[in-house]
Protein backbone atom coordinates (compact mmCIF):
# COMPACT_ATOMS: atom_id res chain seq x y z
CA UNK A 1 0.00 0.00 0.00
CA UNK A 2 1.35 3.26 -0.71
CA UNK A 3 1.55 5.57 1.50
CA UNK A 4 1.70 9.96 1.90
CA UNK A 5 3.37 12.00 3.75
CA UNK A 6 2.15 15.52 3.97
CA UNK A 7 -1.04 16.49 6.78
CA UNK A 8 -4.50 15.97 5.53
CA UNK A 9 -7.23 16.73 7.42
CA UNK A 10 -10.51 15.13 7.33
CA UNK A 11 -14.07 15.27 8.22
CA UNK A 12 -15.30 12.44 9.87
CA UNK A 13 -19.41 11.01 9.76
CA UNK A 14 -20.98 8.00 9.56
CA UNK A 15 -24.14 6.33 7.63
CA UNK A 16 -25.73 3.58 9.16
CA UNK A 17 -22.61 1.57 10.11
CA UNK A 18 -19.80 2.60 7.72
CA UNK A 19 -17.70 5.44 8.74
CA UNK A 20 -16.49 7.67 5.89
CA UNK A 21 -14.45 10.60 5.77
CA UNK A 22 -14.39 13.83 3.65
CA UNK A 23 -11.01 15.89 2.78
CA UNK A 24 -11.99 18.79 4.70
CA UNK A 25 -10.74 21.01 1.93
CA UNK A 26 -13.97 20.40 0.09
CA UNK A 27 -16.42 20.56 3.40
CA UNK A 28 -18.31 23.80 3.97
CA UNK A 29 -20.19 23.22 7.09
CA UNK A 30 -22.87 20.96 8.96
CA UNK A 31 -26.38 20.89 9.10
CA UNK A 32 -29.69 19.95 10.62
CA UNK A 33 -31.06 17.55 8.16
CA UNK A 34 -34.00 19.71 6.01
CA UNK A 35 -36.90 18.98 4.73
CA UNK A 36 -36.25 17.61 1.15
CA UNK A 37 -38.49 18.50 -2.13
CA UNK A 38 -37.93 16.05 -4.40
CA UNK A 39 -37.32 16.53 -8.57
CA UNK A 40 -39.90 15.30 -10.65
CA UNK A 41 -38.91 12.99 -13.22
CA UNK A 42 -36.13 11.93 -11.08
CA UNK A 43 -36.26 8.22 -9.90
CA UNK A 44 -32.46 7.92 -7.85
CA UNK A 45 -31.87 6.39 -4.99
CA UNK A 46 -28.55 8.94 -4.40
CA UNK A 47 -30.07 12.08 -5.05
CA UNK A 48 -33.05 12.48 -3.28
CA UNK A 49 -33.79 15.66 -4.32
CA UNK A 50 -33.45 19.60 -3.09
CA UNK A 51 -33.69 21.46 -0.22
CA UNK A 52 -33.03 24.98 1.22
CA UNK A 53 -30.04 25.07 3.60
CA UNK A 54 -27.76 27.88 4.45
CA UNK A 55 -29.76 30.47 2.34
CA UNK A 56 -28.75 28.35 -0.19
CA UNK A 57 -30.59 26.12 -2.57
CA UNK A 58 -28.75 22.58 -2.66
CA UNK A 59 -28.89 19.08 -4.09
CA UNK A 60 -29.08 16.46 -1.18
CA UNK A 61 -27.36 13.15 -1.49
CA UNK A 62 -27.70 9.82 0.28
CA UNK A 63 -24.24 7.50 0.15
CA UNK A 64 -25.15 3.98 1.53
CA UNK A 65 -26.93 2.80 -1.23
CA UNK A 66 -23.62 3.22 -3.69
CA UNK A 67 -22.13 1.45 -0.96
CA UNK A 68 -24.67 -1.03 -0.52
CA UNK A 69 -26.31 -0.15 2.75
CA UNK A 70 -29.63 0.54 1.73
CA UNK A 71 -31.25 4.05 2.69
CA UNK A 72 -29.74 5.96 5.03
CA UNK A 73 -32.65 6.16 7.50
CA UNK A 74 -31.10 7.89 11.17
CA UNK A 75 -29.84 10.78 9.07
CA UNK A 76 -30.06 13.95 11.41
CA UNK A 77 -27.21 16.02 9.35
CA UNK A 78 -26.25 17.02 6.32
CA UNK A 79 -22.26 17.94 5.33
CA UNK A 80 -22.64 20.62 3.10
CA UNK A 81 -19.58 20.20 0.30
CA UNK A 82 -18.33 22.24 -2.43
CA UNK A 83 -17.52 20.73 -5.81
CA UNK A 84 -17.06 22.53 -9.48
CA UNK A 85 -18.89 25.40 -7.76
CA UNK A 86 -21.95 23.69 -7.01
CA UNK A 87 -23.14 22.86 -3.02
CA UNK A 88 -24.19 19.76 -2.31
CA UNK A 89 -25.43 18.12 1.44
CA UNK A 90 -24.45 14.75 2.25
CA UNK A 91 -27.02 12.49 4.41
CA UNK A 92 -25.03 11.70 7.59
CA UNK A 93 -26.43 10.12 11.22
CA UNK A 94 -23.64 11.40 13.02
CA UNK A 95 -20.62 13.80 12.35
CA UNK A 96 -17.58 13.59 13.65
CA UNK A 97 -14.56 15.63 14.76
CA UNK A 98 -11.94 16.68 11.96
CA UNK A 99 -9.02 14.62 12.16
CA UNK A 100 -5.65 15.03 10.83
CA UNK A 101 -3.11 12.72 9.55
CA UNK A 102 -0.01 12.60 7.38
CA UNK A 103 -0.97 8.84 6.46
CA UNK A 104 -3.44 7.11 5.33
CA UNK A 105 -3.89 3.89 2.39
CA UNK A 106 -4.36 5.10 -1.20
CA UNK A 107 -5.30 1.95 -2.34
CA UNK A 108 -8.97 2.46 -2.82
CA UNK A 109 -11.62 0.27 -1.02
CA UNK A 110 -13.63 -2.63 -2.13
CA UNK A 111 -15.74 0.40 -3.52
CA UNK A 112 -12.60 1.78 -5.55
CA UNK A 113 -14.95 3.60 -7.54
CA UNK A 114 -16.15 6.19 -4.93
CA UNK A 115 -13.28 5.31 -2.68
CA UNK A 116 -10.37 7.66 -2.67
CA UNK A 117 -8.69 5.76 0.04
CA UNK A 118 -8.82 4.52 3.43
CA UNK A 119 -8.15 6.20 6.55
CA UNK A 120 -8.28 4.50 10.32
CA UNK A 121 -10.14 5.81 12.46
CA UNK A 122 -9.78 4.77 16.49
CA UNK A 123 -9.59 1.13 14.92
CA UNK A 124 -11.95 1.53 12.35
CA UNK A 125 -11.56 1.80 8.85
CA UNK A 126 -13.20 4.96 7.13
CA UNK A 127 -13.88 5.27 3.66
CA UNK A 128 -12.41 8.31 2.29
CA UNK A 129 -14.80 9.64 -0.15
CA UNK A 130 -13.66 10.29 -4.03
CA UNK A 131 -16.08 14.10 -4.01
CA UNK A 132 -15.77 14.06 -7.86
CA UNK A 133 -16.46 10.92 -8.79
CA UNK A 134 -19.48 11.06 -6.29
CA UNK A 135 -20.63 14.39 -8.36
CA UNK A 136 -20.41 12.69 -11.39
CA UNK A 137 -22.73 9.61 -10.50
CA UNK A 138 -25.19 12.53 -9.19
CA UNK A 139 -25.18 14.66 -12.55
CA UNK A 140 -25.54 11.71 -14.90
Amino acid sequence: MARIARQQSYVQFTVGEGLYALPLSVVEGVAALPEIVAVPGTNSRIMLGLAYIVGQIMTVVDIAPLFNRGATEHARQVLIVQADGEYYAIKADSVGSVITTASFSEKPSTHDEYSAGVLMIKDRSGIILNVPKLVQTICS
